[in-house]
């Protein structure tokens, strides 16, 4: 009984919930965007975050098919070939009118590329991903 009533390690409390400073420092690397770059950890949607670990190249299609305005169409070879999410940012932040900078988009990309892929289809307005997927 003593195991089920223990507090979760330190180690997973952490990463469930990063100290705001590290948080705020992740953010340095996606100037201008409105969501968290951390936004499935910090905003609670955990089905979409593990969906975004477990199928990244489903997410990042949808995420270059609605930056593409051709969200309708999203496809199998959409989620084999699909960009880079790198490219996916640069395309968000043209339509979007946030300030160039492919320096910290190149990092964020680099580090987390999951949170990006993530943070990508928000800032695209795909809030529910699962949601999304049952309807294709």
């Amino acid at each position: 009984s003593r195991l089920l009533h223990s507090p979760p390690p330190a180690r997973l409390f952490f990463f469930i919930h990063p100290p705001a400073k590290m948080a705020s420092a992740l953010n340095m690397l996606s100037p201008g965007f409105k969501n968290d770059l951390l936004g499935c950890l910090l905003g609670g949607d955990i089905p979409g975050c593990l969906f975004t670990c477990i199928c990244p190249s489903i997410v990042n299609a949808l995420g270059r098919t609605k930056a593409d305005d051709r969200f309708d169409q999203c496809g199998i070879c959409d989620c084999i070939c699909c960009g880079n999410p790198w490219q996916v940012r640069q395309v968000i932040r043209k339509k979007n009118g946030y300030a160039e900078d492919r320096v910290m988009d190149c990092l964020a990309s680099c580090l987390c590329q999951t949170c990006v892929i993530y943070q990508n289809a928000k800032e695209l307005g795909i809030d529910n991903v699962i949601h999304i997927m049952t309807r294709l």
